[in-house]
Formats: structure tokens, C-alpha cells, sequence
């Protein structure tokens, strides 16, 4: 229930009003009766509804009641209005001898005022849904979802939806959230009076989301009289970060006129808010969908491999990404971090970022995953991280076997071949104690057991490198290290082979070694696989 808003009346005077049905008008007999007065009476037509505090012992309210200090009038219309103060409100001042000593004369104007979103998270836009105003985590929770518009509905000259003034197709329309302003009332609001949309200055200077344009802090909205409904679009602008929790709060008020030259002052105020949806990555095991790819080095091997599956290959050809090696749009989101203050690494390259599939961490449910980010160790003095924008921006986001490169696994293999007279180079000097420590770290954050990991046969050798920020610089690096095959076969492949045939997996191996790899990249960089999402919703999630 709204609290009332505190109205003054005089005595002798007619006094015009709009209020919004729901909404109270606390009127203070005492300080607008005339001097001298000692009882009151009220009488109204039958649309506006009023209580008296303190309660009289008079049955009728027409009969003169005693005039306390602190009598008051708690005044509702019943409903909206069918045209301009058609409520009427008298109260008359009697004094001592119950003479009547002024009148004083209220007209009123109800309209009903609703600022609507789908707050039940159903699909569907309620009218005053109770919950609208606030916003709660769980399955038992409630609250409007705004999603972030970051993908682009145009083939050529990309850029994101988000950014752009217009509205470029209807289909774009899909990537927002409806609100529904509803009213109803007379034909149109008195004189001065009008409705406004308006968000806080905290969340304009952020730049977030916004209804009509990101520049403007507040708008006047037409009245359209009668039983109407207008339909708005929110989208949003940024992703939750360090900086943003991800809430939005939008207002609709009714403004009344003070003065000339003087602001309008807000008589009511709706408020609905929502929460931006996080950016939520798929960990591998989930079931493909569509692998996107075009390299025609190896893209026999990898339609092989997709129609073996049972997927679809969905190749992008040049002259449809125009050399665009992400593959932005149409219709495919992204989202950009810069790093303005700091230098960029290869460990920027999202071959280092990865998600974990659910899991349970003493006690704590993971239902879409961890995220998985490679830095420097937390002691070395030098050391490559991912910048701490991105970092920042991960962090803020909210059953499996793992497969760690293991030099270990590594050295039993070669050790074995070594033995049965194949090869005889030196083995590397030294100790993985860095997987060791990494080992414990994602057994630490991801709940696991040592039999919850594979330890795939991997090497790695030291080889001085240039410094990615400083190239007159030289680094100590860990390379991974492939020796020759083993009877034309690669032990490694083989190996691999026979770790994933215990799980009921089968490897496929395609060269991308001319095409990627001595570029630095792999088969991730020339491919693209959209999976099936997560049955889980993420605002079920117990915050």
C-alpha cells in the first residue's frame, strides 16, 4: 500500500486535484478550518472514498463531529475517472453552536497509472504485478530480466545493435524487454499536469540501460486518454562488471504544476526494475549445435569429423565475413573489454579462458560452471596476466572428467618407449611442480579428486622468447615439446586415444598445423561451436 501524500485545503475555496487510484490524499482538518471552528462534517459523491482519524463516535459523517488538533481526512478514489473532476468532496466548519462558519470544496480527477514488466519471469506482462518494484535470486524469486543488446541484425557493416539510434529490423526488437506503460482516466489531464520517464543520475552517468535513448535522463511520455496501453523496448548496454551490479530501476511519474517558473513536482511514482543478464560462457561438454568454419586446409577433416557426429557444419565463406575472423552477426552477440591503462598479452587470447562444466564446492552449487583464467604465479615478480579489465569482468559474472597436461604422464610414456629401444635423446631436466600447484588449485575450486583427473601425456621445454610488451626484452617460457613419431604413428595421438576410449569418447585429429599453428593458434581460432544452453536458469541461482 502507497502512504498517502500530504494535501492542504481552504475553507471558501474550491481546490482541483489529480490523484492515481491506490494512492491516498491525507488532508489536516484542523490546520484549514476557520478560526473559531469546533465540528466538521463531510460529504462526497459516490467515487471518492474517505476515512476519518481519529475515528468519530458519530455514525453519519453529515452530522457535525468534534474538531480534534489532530483530525484527519484520508481520501481514494474508487476509480479512474470518466472525465475531469467528476469526484466532488465537501467539508464544512462548524463553530461552537454548530453554526456553520465555511466550506471547503475538493474536485478531483482519478487516473489509474501502471508502469508493467514481466516481473513472475513467465513470458507475459501483468498489470501491477506486486513484485515488479523489486528484485530477488531463487527459484522462488521474482524480478524483470534486461538483456544486453550485443549483437547485430545488419550481414555487412557491423555494428552492435546497442549502439546504434534506430531500431534496423523488427527482428531486433526480440533482443529487448517489454514494459507496458497502462492508464486509464479521462480524455486528457488537467492543465500542467504530465507523466515523465525518468532514471536515477547514477545509473545515467554509468551508461546503462535506458528506455528511449542513452543521453537522456528523463522524458515526458504522452497521455493517451481513455483505456490505453504503450509498449516500450529496454535493451541493454553493458554487461555486469566491478563497477555495476547489473540492477535497473525505471520511474514513470505524474507531474503536477507549482508556479510559473518552478519545476513540477512528481505526485506518484512507479518504479519497475530489472537486472541486466550476466554473460554466461558453455563448458564443452555441453551438446553442440552448429560448428561454424572456413579454412579450406583442414575443413575436410573437420566436415568428417561433424558428419560423423551427427551435427551440422556451417561454413563461412570469405565473401560472407569479409575477413572477419570472429564472425560478429547477424544475430550473433559479443561483448568487448579494452584495456586502456594496460599492456596486452597473449594471455589475453581466449585459448586461456575456458568454463568449468556444474559442480558442488563445500557445499556451494555451481550450476553454470566456473570460469577458468591462467595468470602468472601469485610470487613471481614478473609475469604475464590477463589484464585486469577482463579479469574485473569475469569476476563479476556469476559431472566431468579434467584432462591436465601432464609432464609426469609424459615421462612414464617416453621412459617406456626409451626402454624398448626407441629413441635415445636426454629427457628434460627438472620438475613439474608448476602443474603440481595447478593441479591442487582446480581440485581446490572445482570439488575434485584425483580420479577426477586424466593426466595426459604432455611435454613442455624452456626457450627464451621476446617480451610481448617489450620486444628488446627477452622471457624464460614453457613450450610444449613434440618429439618424433614412433613407427609412423605419434605416441602422443596414441596415447590420447587410448585415455579417451576409457570414458567412451573417440578422438578425431585434424592438421591445422600449417593453418593455425604456426600462427600461434589452433583449431579453436578457425572454428566456432554453438551449444545447446543450460537447462538451469540463471536467476534461479540462491545469491
Amino acid at each position: 500500500m502507497m502512504l498517502p501524500r500530504t494535501f492542504r485545503v481552504d475553507y471558501d475555496h474550491v481546490t482541483s486535484v489529480v490523484c492515481v487510484v491506490g494512492a491516498g490524499l491525507n488532508v489536516n482538518l484542523n490546520r484549514s478550518a476557520p478560526p473559531g471552528s469546533e465540528f466538521f462534517s463531510v460529504k462526497s459523491t459516490a467515487t471518492v472514498q474517505y476515512s476519518i482519524s481519529p475515528r468519530p463516535q458519530e455514525t453519519s459523517h453529515l452530522s457535525p463531529t468534534p474538531l480534534k488538533g489532530n483530525s484527519a481526512l484520508l481520501i481514494r478514489m474508487s476509480r479512474a475517472s470518466d472525465y475531469e473532476n467528476d469526484g466532488k468532496l465537501s467539508i464544512r466548519y462548524y463553530g461552537e453552536k454548530k453554526d456553520v462558519l465555511g466550506r471547503a470544496l475538493l474536485h478531483l480527477t482519478a487516473v489509474e497509472i501502471s508502469l508493467d514488466v514481466d516481473a513472475d519471469r513467465d513470458g507475459v506482462v501483468e498489470k501491477n504485478n506486486a513484485n515488479k518494484g523489486s528484485w530477488k535470486w531463487g527459484s522462488n524469486g521474482h524480478g524483470a530480466i534486461l538483456l544486453v543488446n550485443c549483437d547485430s541484425e545488419r550481414m555487412f557493416l557491423k555494428k552492435l545493435d546497442s549502439e546504434q539510434d534506430q531500431v534496423s529490423k523488427v527482428s531486433d526488437l526480440k533482443d529487448m524487454s517489454v514494459m507496458v506503460l497502462r492508464t486509464k482516466g479521462p480524455a486528457k489531464l488537467p492543465e500542467g499536469y504530465k507523466l515523465t520517464m525518468h532514471i536515477s543520475q547514477g545509473d545515467a552517468e554509468s551508461e546503462y540501460p535506458l528506455v528511449l535513448s542513452n543521453e537522456v535522463l528523463s522524458q515526458e511520455v504522452p497521455y493517451l486518454g481513455g483505456v490505453s496501453e504503450m509498449k516500450f523496448y529496454v535493451e541493454g548496454l553493458r554487461f555486469p562488471d566491478k563497477d555495476f551490479d547489473g540492477l535497473i530501476s525505471i520511474n514513470l511519474s505524474l507531474l503536477e504544476p507549482i508556479s510559473d517558473g518552478l519545476p513540477e513536482t512528481p505526485i506518484f511514482t512507479d518504479t519497475a526494475v530489472f537486472r541486466v543478464a550476466p554473460w554466461i560462457m558453455t563448458p564443452n561438454t555441453l551438446q553442440p549445435v552448429e560448428v561454424t568454419s572456413d579454412n579450406y586446409q583442414f575443413l575436410k577433416g573437420m566436415r568428417n569429423l561433424v558428419t560423423k557426429s551427427g551435427y551440422k557444419l556451417k561454413i563461412c565463406h570469405e565473401y560472407m565475413n569479409r575477413g572477419d575472423r570472429w564472425m560478429q552477426g547477424p544475430d550473433f552477440g559479443y561483448v568487448t573489454r579494452l584495456a586502456q591503462r594496460e599492456d596486452v598479452s597473449s594471455l589475453d587470447s581466449f585459448g586461456n579462458l575456458e568454463v568449468s562444466p556444474p559442480v558442488t564446492v563445500n557445499g556451494k552449487n555451481y550450476p553454470l560452471g566456473r570460469i577458468l583464467i591462467g595468470v602468472a604465479f601469485p610470487t613471481a615478480t614478473k609475469g604475464r596476466n590477463m589484464t585486469k579489465v577482463v579479469q574485473d569482468f569475469l569476476w563479476a559474472q556469476k559431472g566431468f572428467r579434467l584432462l591436465l597436461a601432464s609432464p609426469d604422464a609424459g615421462y612414464k610414456l617416453f621412459r617406456g618407449l626409451q626402454r624398448d629401444g626407441h629413441g635415445q635423446a636426454k629427457l628434460f631436466e627438472g620438475r613439474p611442480s608448476c602443474i603440481d600447484w595447478n593441479r591442487d588449485v582446480l581440485k581446490r575450486e572445482l570439488g575434485l579428486d584425483d580420479e577426477d583427473i586424466i593426466d595426459l601425456p604432455i611435454l613442455f621445454k624452456l626457450v627464451m622468447e621476446e617480451n610481448d610488451n617489450n620486444k628488446a626484452e627477452t622471457e624464460l617460457r614453457a613450450v610444449a615439446y613434440y618429439p618424433d613419431m614412433v613407427n609412423g604413428r605419434c605416441a602422443l595421438e596414441v596415447e590420447m586415444c587410448s585415455l579417451m576410449e576409457g570414458l567412451g569418447l573417440s578422438c578425431t585429429f585434424i592438421d591445422d598445423f600449417a593453418s593455425y599453428h604456426k600462427q600461434l593458434g589452433e583449431v579453436h581460432c578457425g572454428s566456432n561451436v554453438r551449444r545447446e544452453p543450460f537447462d538451469f536458469k540463471w536467476w534461479n541461482l540462491e545469491m
